[in-house]
């Protein structure tokens, strides 16, 4: 997405006054506050939390264009190695975690002091070259209204606390679960490290090692902030590295700012992109594997080297990556190139995507003898799991259906989703956080197939969307979410026709995906978005009412403790004594020890029940051992998990209750979400 002419001062003070404008709009929605103080919490937020990404993405830049030399013949080389330094970054940061360098504080600092070194060296040079600059044409002012729009949401939300915003995303359950938690646990331990109680360790864990980077650059207490900060910072670098691609595939610089507005814009981009998740970092890998692919400037052999690294880092931030990202780019690779290039294209980037992921292989084989755990453990062995748990494992990231359903699904709502019992969901392209986006980009293919210009980059990318199709339909659970790298190359096809009066088309376009945006923001939790913006993350932990409950008297406690959900309880009015989440799997918020597992590892109670059936006073006991005074079951979780097949047959919520009925105390109850603490009675 190209940049305004920097000689023009305004060109940069009204898009700045324009988000400014927009952010104390949507902060004061559905909030106890006016805009006033909603703007002064999300500066404020940022001002903390952004510390750390920006030094990061900082550092990447310069890395990047420390490797520009090698680029020389690149059509353009600073999108090039801008994904190059975040891919290069994003590895450092894996290898210095696992060695557990990043423990310390010059372990942190030194790429990141690095890498702003060589951007302050070598910035000057890329500055005065002026990669493709030049005066915005006028309507491109139209794309970035709404490409602010879209971001000023992005950026409010990431200010919320994780756990309250997008109920598709059942409040952040995955970023409380290990997104997030992952790294609180790799910040105490000082190493980025599997761990036999949370299976998501032992996937590559890209973005979740880098929040764990940039907390340490923010002193370690700003982790949801500053993950959720470095997240929309991926978005922003997505969006503009798919101009880029947009550019190389031979879209005008209006065509380039409309791909990366329109990535930006839709809705799926926007929640998302303001958790801590890692979908932004597939993204932009992708976005600029696309832009390499379509660079003929290149040699062969360093295109397809540089495509199999952004590709192999791609799967690093997200496994899915693999169907998803690297069968778009290499059929653009193959498509962009002469056949007689093409084995050496798909070797070199074949190799090189492995090297990019060897320091995952590297930990994993290390850790759990099999380098690609909890994949293929016929092949490389069972690590620490039963094989009870790879069924389960299996049948929770399968679609059983036939390939007729498959298809159906697409297109067509399901209603037999366990999670959401008798609702109507759509799970393929209608899902409404795409909004209008895939009829824009199947629109936009058609037209670029039907023009004599644009005929070849149309049929490529045409060819790119249907093998990333075929890949979510034969080797995923078919999840809307997956489909984001679809994104990106229909973004990459937007931009290519955006020219002449089509591009008034596209700018009403995009305008849309912007509304649906904003729309889909105002009315999340009911139309209250921002009712726990100014508290924080202390609504959750408990830490707003620390000082009132130490002072306040029983009837006042009572009071407090009614307004407390079961993490603020436990962390304000039951202090150090270790929990055990019983169904739950979000520790996020907890400070007091916990103990907890991912629904596919081991239940502590559930291996109890199989060593001492029928004898309850047992399964306190090994608790007990284990220094577990609380249990908070949460029986709805429970029910849910095993009407889905996923969760220890074992432990079931007749058994739970038979249990804490004779050998536990009730301490507080929250039965609006089917949550109850217990106190376990000493073993004699």
């Amino acid at each position: 997405m190209p940049l305004p002419n920097p000689s023009r001062a305004w060109a940069w003070i009204a898009p700045a006054l324009g988000l400014l404008v927009s952010l104390a709009a949507l902060s004061g929605l559905g909030g106890p506050h006016d805009p006033a103080l909603g703007l002064a919490v999300v500066l404020e937020r940022l001002g903390r939390g952004a510390v750390g990404p920006a030094l990061y993405l900082a550092a990447s830049l310069g890395w990047g264009i420390a490797l520009r030399p090698a680029l020389e013949g690149s059509r353009r080389p600073l999108p090039v190695a801008v994904a190059l330094g975040l891919a290069l970054m994003a590895s450092m940061t894996q290898v210095l975690g696992a060695a557990g360098a990043l423990a310390s504080a010059w372990g942190a600092w030194a790429p990141v002091a690095a890498g702003i070194a060589l951007l302050a060296w070598r910035a000057p040079s890329v500055v005065r070259r002026g990669e493709d600059g030049g005066a915005m044409p006028r309507l491109a002012w139209g794309f970035v209204a709404c490409a602010g729009a879209a971001l000023a949401a992005m950026l409010v939300a990431a200010c919320s606390p994780p756990g309250w915003l997008w109920g598709s995303e059942f409040g952040g359950y995955d970023a409380l679960s290990y997104h997030l938690q992952l790294p609180r646990e790799w910040l105490a331990g000082g190493r980025v490290w599997p761990a036999e109680h949370n299976a998501y360790s032992c996937l590559p864990g890209y973005a979740e090692a880098m929040f764990v980077h940039v907390a340490r650059l923010g002193g370690g207490s700003t982790l949801a902030y500053s993950a959720q900060a470095l997240h929309a910072g991926l978005a922003i670098v997505a969006a503009c590295l798919a101009g880029a691609a947009a550019r190389n595939t031979g879209a005008s610089r209006l065509g380039a700012t409309a791909a990366g507005t329109v990535l930006l814009a839709v809705p799926w981009t926007v929640v998302t992109g303001s958790m801590a998740y890692s979908e932004m970092g597939v993204l932009a890998m992708l976005a600029g594997a696309l832009a390499v692919a379509w660079d003929p400037g290149l040699p062969p052999i360093t295109r397809g080297a540089i495509v199999g690294v952004l590709l192999g880092v791609a799967c690093g931030f997200k496994p899915t990556a693999i169907v998803l990202a690297a069968p778009a780019a290499g059929v653009v690779l193959l498509g962009a190139s002469p056949r007689r290039e093409w084995p050496g294209l798909l070797a070199g980037g074949a190799l090189a995507g492995a090297a990019a992921l060897a320091p995952w292989l590297s930990r994993n084989a290390i850790a759990c003898g099999n380098p690609v755990f909890p994949y293929l453990h016929s092949v490389f062995g069972d690590a620490h799991w039963t094989p009870d748990q790879f069924a389960r494992f299996a049948a929770g990231h399968r679609f059983d259906g036939s390939l007729l359903d498959r298809l159906a699904l697409l297109v067509v709502p399901d209603r037999g989703d366990p999670a959401r019992p008798g609702a109507a969901v759509h799970r393929g392209l209608l899902h409404p956080q795409f909004s209008i986006f895939f009829p824009l980009a199947l629109g936009a293919i058609g037209r670029a197939i039907a023009g004599r210009s644009t005929r070849r980059p149309g049929l490529v990318l045409a060819a790119a969307l249907a093998a990333q199709l075929v890949g979510w339909l034969a080797f995923t659970h078919l999840q809307s979410r997956f489909l984001l790298p679809l994104v990106v190359t229909g973004a990459v096809a937007i931009g290519v026709v955006t020219r002449g009066r089509i591009a008034w088309a596209a700018l009403v376009g995009a305008a849309v995906l912007a509304g649906a945006t904003l729309w889909r923001f105002a009315h999340e939790r009911g139309g209250r978005p921002n009712a726990t913006l100014v508290g924080g993350t202390a609504l959750f932990d408990g830490s707003l009412w620390r000082n009132e409950w130490a002072r306040a008297s029983p009837a006042r406690r009572g009071e407090l403790a009614a307004m407390m959900g079961p993490e603020a309880f436990v962390n304000v009015a039951l202090g150090e004594e270790r929990v055990y989440l019983l169904g739950d799997a979000t520790p996020f918020y907890f400070r007091a020890p916990v103990l907890y597992h991912t629904t596919w590892d081991q239940s502590p109670l559930g291996r109890l029940i199989r060593e001492h059936p029928g004898e309850p006073r047992q399964w306190t006991a090994g608790l007990r051992a284990r220094g577990v005074g609380l249990v908070l079951w949460n029986a709805g979780e429970v029910s849910r998990l095993q009407r889905s097949g996923w969760y220890d047959p074992t432990v079931t919520n007749d058994a739970i209750e038979a249990w804490l009925r004779d050998d536990a105390e009730p301490v507080q109850a929250w039965p609006d979400s089917g949550r109850y603490l217990f106190r376990l009675r000493p073993t004699p």
